[in-house]
């Protein structure tokens, strides 16, 4: 065996002990008693037995005390084991054994698991290195080793639960014997939660000590049972002493308060501490400096579960300034009084009830009347000015809750004897008195003998003052020495403001040059009168149009001492010139624009009649090379002729459009390069805009013509090279707001800004720039239709355009278009190219020209359709209402008895389906949702050119054909 325990080994020890001095005893006893030799050997035989019989005996009430023993040891060791397992399972703290050498779980109780998250069997399979984060493992197995103590408290630890969260634990173990293993007994505490309440409880004392700060005061905590005080806070800055210095008993503090004070605290503390109440109270406290500074100790008690005082907490402010400023207030709200009362003037301080708080004695001895008499406002008012009472003390009524000082005017004043005085008032509200009544000051001066000198003075002066006209006096510099009403109303600025100041400094504009202002000056200092036109600006920024007169006033020695200058404000007289001629101006483009549709219309007939014909011809195989030349010749010019036509067209606003979504910025990168290819390198282009969409609903091709006009312009207004820039932004325009362009209205706007730094545009020529056939170019240089094309554009697309201008500075051109936020029109799908010649279908031609029509059945026949022909809406539909079928209805939109809108409205009301095809010259206010609707295909614009007349017949007829 490998272990014997002592119990074990004992009963043989005892017996060979037993046997041994058996022999050395026994022996020696026999050789004394028997001596005979014989009998020796006989006694020798008893003593064997007796040996035998003595150690049974001893061997039997050992072996029978041994397994006593060992059962009530096996008992006891049971009883241990019970209380152990009792108290290793039921102990609320997570407890195991592990193994020493392989560091593996032998043993945990319920507490572990649950704390842990593992099940027992999977504590077992595991060591103690799996519920410590990887990173702390090498500092385990280093304590391990080091471990030799039976108890050892190995202080806190991190612990990883089965769901990965580690928290804080403290660790005891104890060295056992585990199954016959060397093991320890460990039990964890998770320290968890007192680590929170560690936590808070030191963001509870940074807060009390950041409120402490915060405050600027003394705070202390008195336990008056211990006779204990502690200081915090900014007593020394305050009082100037250190935390030594200030004490930590309550004698040292009652030895700081000044003497005559002392009873006061010290009864004050008294009954607040047996009425278990806070306390307040003032007291005048020693400085380190030996003089004395007053407080404001607010102490509050706190009382413990027993209903017995535990302490107080307090704190100490500082008010020595607030102290030192009542009295300064009181010191001056008497002398306050002293001067209400004194003063040379009348002064009365007055409440929003009416009181009379203060009043001078002026105020009495120019009135007459007893302060009793007049001890309230509405005694006052009533004495003084009888029926005027009411609507004087509305105004008084005012003044309470204003802000700032109120010139009231001047009353008549009725005295005790009846006499009738003039004071001006002037007032001021004072804020709220301590009751939280407002109050006012009111001040008066008597101007009753200055007005009545000042009334020849104002009769006098009563013709300058009231002239319509604005008069200035100035000295010879210029410098205003004074100026009439009329003046301030014209200018914004009061005579105050501008006395002393040169006009130049007051309402120059920046509108003319310095040879204007010195062909002026030199007239006037020469000693003769200037009259004129100025452009001024007023206080408010706004510039205004008036005519002038100066005149210069000579002294008695002839010498200029002074001019006078007489203003008129003609900005509305300038601005209806400026209407009238505007307006006179819009009927003639009206005029002009309504002849030049008219004559454009009828031209576009002529013109469609042309290209057709002349693209028929040109299909005949007899035509030798020469004639074919000139057939093509013809297109060509009939083609520049169009485009003609189409510039008039967007002059007067009634040119056809084919308007889509589309996004400027897109189109002006692209048209930005070209010109940058175009435009003679000395001219930089560039493009300023912020990171957006600008998407507008336009026809892309007046867009681009509207740029390219613009752009060229600008290019033959830099000769010698400049800058030209496109900038685009957005204008939100809200509700009642100014707006940039006369006539816009409240939206969502995308300006686009087209700007040179070329030569400028002539200021006589600017109200003309946007009329047909006005250029500021050289004779064969420029049509004259490119701005006024520009702006029939923009307007057709409900925008505004705007043009500003300087000579030699360069020009600006605003364009406002309305932004595209609603749900846009479905796209239109391109046209196929199919091949023109059709197979036999019936096609119906409605076109009230003649000529026209007959060029259209003609072309349609050529291309192998057979063709019916009307001359207007209703001719047509009788023909369809008889029975005649078609497969499609080419129809003009403007005809006599019945358009083309209202034949296709009244053609669907009938239940025929037959597509539309439009030729027109004049624009649609319809979508092409709407058109659709309607069984409208597509809409070509006169003239139309033969292939596209033929790509839409094929589209249409392919499109029904589809069942589309």
């Amino acid at each position: 065996m490998k272990y014997f325990s002592t119990e074990t080994l004992r009963i043989p020890l005892i017996y060979a002990l037993f046997g041994l001095v058996w022999i050395l005893v026994s022996d020696q006893v026999l050789l004394i008693l028997v001596p005979d030799v014989d009998a020796l050997v006989q006694w020798q035989t008893y003593k064997g037995w007796l040996y035998v019989t003595l150690s049974t005996l001893i061997i039997f009430w050992l072996v029978t005390r041994f397994d006593q023993q060992s059962k009530a040891a096996k008992a006891a060791l049971a009883d241990s084991e019970k209380r152990y397992r009792l108290l290793f399972n039921n102990n609320p703290l997570p407890m195991w054994v592990y193994d020493l050498e392989t560091l593996s779980f032998l043993e945990v109780n319920d507490a572990a698991v649950a704390e842990y998250g593992y099940s027992r069997a999977e504590f077992l399979k595991q060591t103690i290195k799996d519920i410590r984060p990887s990173e702390d493992v090498p500092l385990l197995v280093e304590d391990v080793l080091r471990t030799t103590a039976p108890l050892n408290f190995a202080g806190e630890w991190r612990h990883q639960r089965k769901n990965d969260t580690v928290f804080p634990v403290e660790i005891v173990s104890h060295a056992v014997v585990y199954n016959g293993r060397s093991s320890r007994l460990v039990v964890a505490k998770d320290l968890s939660v007192q680590k929170r309440i560690e936590i808070e409880k030191n963001k509870i004392f940074q807060r009390n000590q950041a409120l402490v700060e915060a405050l600027g005061e003394i705070v202390y905590e008195w336990f008056p049972e211990e006779n204990v005080v502690r200081w915090e806070g900014q007593y020394e800055r305050i009082l100037g002493y250190s935390l030594a210095q200030m004490g930590s008993d309550a004698e040292s503090w009652n030895a700081k308060i000044h003497p005559d004070d002392l009873p006061v605290v010290n009864r004050v503390i008294e009954v607040a501490l047996v009425q278990k109440q806070d306390w307040s109270v003032e007291y005048r406290f020693l400085q380190a400096d030996g003089s004395y500074r007053w407080v404001l100790d607010r102490g509050v008690t706190i009382y413990d579960d027993q209903d017995d005082l535990e302490k107080v907490i307090g704190v100490i402010m500082d008010i020595q300034t607030l102290k030192q400023t009542l009295a300064a207030l009181q010191s001056s709200e008497e002398r306050f009084r002293k001067a209400i009362e004194f003063a040379p003037f009348p002064i009365l301080i007055h409440a929003e009830d009416g009181e009379v708080l203060a009043i001078s004695q002026t105020w009495l001895d120019i009135t007459g009347y007893a302060q009793e008499e007049i001890s309230t406002i509405d005694k006052w008012t009533q004495l003084a000015y009888g029926p005027e009472k009411n609507r004087v003390v509305a105004t008084i009524e005012r003044l309470y809750g204003g802000e700032g000082r109120v010139d009231e005017g001047e009353f008549r004043v009725t005295c005790k004897d009846g006499s009738e005085r003039i004071w001006a008032f002037g007032s001021t509200p004072l804020g709220r008195l301590p009751d939280g009544r407002y109050s006012a000051i009111s001040i008066a001066v008597d101007v009753t003998e200055r007005r009545e000198a000042e009334k020849q003075l104002h009769l006098q002066s009563s013709a300058l003052n009231a002239a319509a006209n604005g008069i200035v006096v100035t000295d010879t510099q210029g410098n205003v020495e004074w100026a009439n009403p009329a003046f301030t109303e014209l200018t914004g600025y009061t005579l105050s403001e501008a006395l002393g100041k040169n006009p130049r400094d007051l309402v120059k504009s920046g509108e003319h040059d310095r040879a204007f202002f010195q062909d002026l000056w030199e007239t006037i200092l020469s000693g003769n009168v200037w009259r004129g036109e100025l452009v001024n600006k007023r206080k408010d920024g706004t510039l205004y149009v008036e005519e002038e007169a100066i005149t210069p006033v000579f002294n008695e020695a002839g010498e200029i001492t002074h001019f006078i200058a007489i203003k008129q404000d003609i900005t509305r007289r300038k601005e209806a010139e400026k209407e009238r001629e505007q307006f006179h101006r819009q009927e003639r483009l009206a005029a002009l624009g309504q002849l030049a549709a008219g004559i454009a219309h009828d031209f576009n007939n002529l013109m469609a009649v042309i290209l057709l014909y002349s693209q028929l011809l040109a299909r005949s195989t007899q035509l030798n090379p020469k004639e074919q030349n000139q057939l093509a010749t013809i297109s060509q010019q009939a083609k520049r002729a169009a485009r003609l036509i189409e510039q008039i067209l967007d002059f007067s606003r009634r040119a056809v459009f084919e308007k889509r979504p589309l996004d400027l910025l897109v189109l002006l990168k692209e048209e930005v390069k070209l010109l940058q290819r175009t435009l003679p390198e000395s001219i930089e282009i560039d493009l300023v805009h912020e990171a957006s969409n600008y998407v507008i609903l336009a026809d892309l091709t007046r867009i681009e013509q509207t740029i390219m006009n613009l752009a060229f312009n600008a290019r033959d207004a830099l000769p010698n090279g400049g800058r030209l820039q496109f900038s685009l932004s957005h204008r939100q325009i809200e509700a009642g707001q100014a707006v940039p362009v006369a006539g816009m209205k409240p939206g969502h706007w995308i300006a686009l800004s087209v700007m040179d730094t070329g030569t400028g545009i002539d200021p006589n020529v600017m109200n003309h720039i946007f009329e047909p056939f006005v250029t500021t170019k050289e004779p064969g240089k420029g049509t004259g239709l490119g701005l006024s094309q520009v702006q029939g554009i923009v307007a057709q697309h409900g925008g505004f355009i705007d043009v500003r201008s300087r000579i030699n500075e360069g020009t600006t051109f605003d364009i406002f278009l309305p932004a595209l936020l609603t749900e846009v029109d479905e796209p239109v799908t391109p046209l196929p190219q199919t091949a023109v010649s059709g197979q036999g279908q019936r096609l119906l031609v409605i076109e009230d020209e003649p000529a026209l029509r007959s060029a259209l059945v003609d072309s349609l026949t050529l291309w192998r359709y057979e063709v019916l022909e009307a001359a207007n809406g209703e001719d047509a539909l009788a023909m369809l209402q008889a029975g005649t079928a078609v497969d499609l209805i080419i129809s003009d939109m403007i005809m006599p008895k019945m358009g083309g809108l209202t034949f296709a409205q009244t053609l669907r009301e009938l239940g025929l389906t037959a597509p539309i095809i439009f030729i027109t010259g004049h624009p649609l206010n319809m979508s092409r949702r709407q058109l659709r609707a309607l069984g409208v295909t597509n809409v070509l614009p006169k003239p139309m050119t033969p292939t596209q007349l033929s790509e839409s017949i094929a589209a249409a007829l392919s499109q029904t054909a589809a069942g589309e």
